[in-house]
């Protein structure tokens, strides 16, 4: 494909400004809300401070993809590039919009699928704004964040972001800041793929992080997960500065095995709970008849249903804790149809990175995907989460990088300036 065929290739982005990024590292942190809130104060309709900064925020994120759009009328040309995912996005979250008028919350499924607009135009603008490079670095940014306020509030507040296992021993889930588990694995692949020339000790600095944050929440799709990128890198060997670190990562996990690691985590994780997903599987059965016996074509209220029908089975599971049964759960047969297409399509997208190309940005943004739905099949949400922000960029990412050339990648994209922090030797290039 020319330059002449895809003007996005011909394009030299800009820096975003300080509201754009401001605005970008708030809507992908959630933002955090800094306290416990139970699933019965939604359901109910209570707002509280964080729950209003919260409105505030997604608000002005509305906005700002409002002006976007109204610039792009006025200028008459179209300031998105429309792939075909995005037309699968736009039926997807169209049919959960429809759910608002069955749901069992209205308001709160109308502001659900609110956020899901505001994300999935958000992200759109952002990267063909200013480019996938500057994209991935705010990401990891966030991420580093993220985990850096759940390491302090898990020393000056516990009560956040520390809860129990069914062991008796302390789990690292970070609810009030961000899901800790995935948090960190998104974070760790971010690190080991990104374009950045970090020094030594700034890397090193931000794995001990990421993997402390893993391995103390105690949260193991999202070791599965980590381990997934890890291993797909040793096979696809990408261009990457980091190949000799993810081979000293399974260096360090042979030597873990060996000293009887498996052994410890049977301590602190009840490896029973593995046969039913930790409750997982009843909980669906049940959401899944209760919908099918009373909504089955458009569900009953995206995430409303699955938080008070979830409430019914088990207090302390709540909601769906799948993307994939929260929308049936909310939207029905029709819109899960809609959604499992389009996730289907954005896999083909990724497994296409992956046999083509061996670019940091390419193998970042497809290993990302798999983890999304590696993750999201048991877990996670898709609305006001850093879980749900990826995956409505990756409905942009995964076509936009697949139509670019492969120059383009380093010759078109924005270069950002150098994080600060101390400089060093650069990290050893693959091969």
């Amino acid at each position: 494909m020319s330059e002449q065929d895809n003007p996005l290739a011909a394009r030299r982005f800009t820096r975003p400004g300080a509201i754009a990024t401001t605005l970008f590292l708030l809507l992908f942190s959630g933002p955090p809300k800094f306290r416990i809130r139970s699933p019965e104060a939604s359901l109910n309709g209570h707002i509280d401070f964080a729950l209003l900064v919260n409105i505030v925020i997604w608000l002005f994120g509305g906005l700002w993809v409002a002006c976007r759009m109204w610039k792009a009328w006025r200028e008459r040309r179209s300031r998105i590039h429309l792939f075909l995912t995005h037309k699968m996005a736009a039926i997807a979250v169209g049919l959960l919009g429809v759910s608002i008028f069955v749901s069992l919350d209205p308001e709160l499924t109308a502001f659900k699928v609110f956020q899901i607009i505001v994300a999935l135009l958000f992200t759109s603008f952002f990267l063909e704004l200013y480019g996938v490079d500057r994209f991935l670095d705010l990401l990891l940014i966030g991420c580093a964040a993220l985990c850096s306020m759940i390491v302090v509030c898990a020393a000056i507040v516990p009560d956040l972001v520390l809860f129990m296992t069914d062991t008796g021993y302390p789990r690292l889930r970070g609810e009030a800041i961000a899901d800790a588990g995935v948090v960190a694995a998104l974070g760790t692949i971010l690190l080991f793929t990104s374009v950045r020339r970090f020094s030594l000790p700034t890397f090193l600095c931000l794995s001990v992080l990421f993997g402390l944050v893993l391995l103390f929440s105690l949260a193991r799709i999202a070791w599965l997960a980590a381990a997934l990128f890890f291993a797909v890198a040793v096979l696809k060997r990408p261009a990457i500065r980091t190949m000799k670190w993810v081979y000293t990562f399974w260096v360090v996990v042979g030597v873990g095995l060996l000293a009887g690691a498996v052994g410890q985590m049977n301590m602190v994780r009840d490896p029973q709970s593995v046969s039913d997903l930790s409750g997982r599987l009843g909980l669906w059965a049940y959401l899944g008849t209760v919908t099918l016996s009373q909504s089955p074509w458009f569900g009953l209220g995206y995430l409303a249903a699955s938080r008070e029908i979830g409430m019914e089975y088990d207090p302390q599971l709540g909601s769906g804790h799948s993307i994939f049964v929260d929308v049936f759960v909310g939207g029905g047969l029709v819109t899960e149809l809609a959604f499992l297409v389009l996730v289907i399509a954005m896999v083909v997208y990724a497994i296409k990175l992956l046999r083509r190309r061996r670019d940091a940005h390419s193998f970042a943004a497809a290993c990302l995907m798999l983890t999304v739905v590696l993750i999201g099949a048991v877990g996670a949400s898709i609305d006001s989460t850093p879980f749900g922000f990826i995956f409505w960029s990756l409905v942009t990412m995964l076509p936009l990088l697949k139509s670019l050339p492969d120059e383009s990648q380093t010759q078109f994209a924005y270069r950002a300036p150098a994080w600060p922090w101390p400089s060093g030797p650069p990290l050893p290039h693959a091969g």
